[in-house]
């Protein structure tokens, strides 16, 4: 009888490469990413984004490894596990014309150059917390610059409108999947492991 292995789905997801300037959105086929076309160097549509109810966690990231610690809640960490784990965040994304059948999805993530981006948004929208809208925000072309002892890129982008929060981003915060199930259904990418400053 054939061996047959069982995984469980995971939820899709969106990624973004600072070395190769990429955006990228989960397919049915784990192994396989779909690159999002730029236009100048932009995202041709917004982005909304959750931010309001983003985790941050610790996040280990290697090949074909993905482990999320989150943290009990936004401002209350854990101590940092033993291993290459840093400070990440995992926050709910939705777009019905950049993320083909899939609209809402989840990005985890903890390159230098995306936390500073996540932190720039959060305070940004921080004021409008509560009031049942998320932010609907432009990626904007985003060039290579010096951080630390590296290279990376700080995402660019414009809060364009704040809109009604989607019905599908009402439920609770993000649950990136289980150990488990992240190194089974959505290994990490060799540009997730050598990210940003480390370039």
């Amino acid at each position: 009888m054939p061996l047959t292995l069982v995984t469980e789905s995971a939820n899709p997801y969106v990624r973004y490469s600072s070395e190769m300037d990429v955006w990228s959105h989960s397919t049915d086929d784990p192994a396989i990413m779909h690159d999002i076309e730029m236009v100048d160097g932009a995202l041709p549509a917004p982005i909304i984004i959750d931010v309001e109810n983003i985790e941050m966690g610790w996040l280990l990231l290697g090949q074909g490894v993905r482990d999320w610690q989150p943290f009990p809640s936004l401002n209350q960490p854990l101590d940092k596990p033993d291993g290459d784990y840093k400070q990440g965040f995992a926050v709910k994304m939705y777009s019905t014309k950049l993320f083909g059948d899939s609209p809402l999805r989840e990005m985890s993530a903890n390159g230098k150059g995306l936390m500073i981006f996540i932190q720039n948004l959060y305070n940004e929208a921080e004021p409008e917390f509560g009031k049942g809208k998320v932010p609907a925000v432009k990626i904007k072309a985003t060039p290579r610059q010096k951080l630390g002892k590296g290279n990376t890129r700080i995402v660019n982008y414009e809060i364009v409108k704040w809109v009604d929060r989607p019905a599908e981003m009402a439920s609770d915060a993000p649950s990136v999947e289980s150990t488990e199930q992240q190194t089974t259904t959505a290994p990490a990418a060799s540009g997730d492991v050598f990210d940003d400053d480390e370039v």
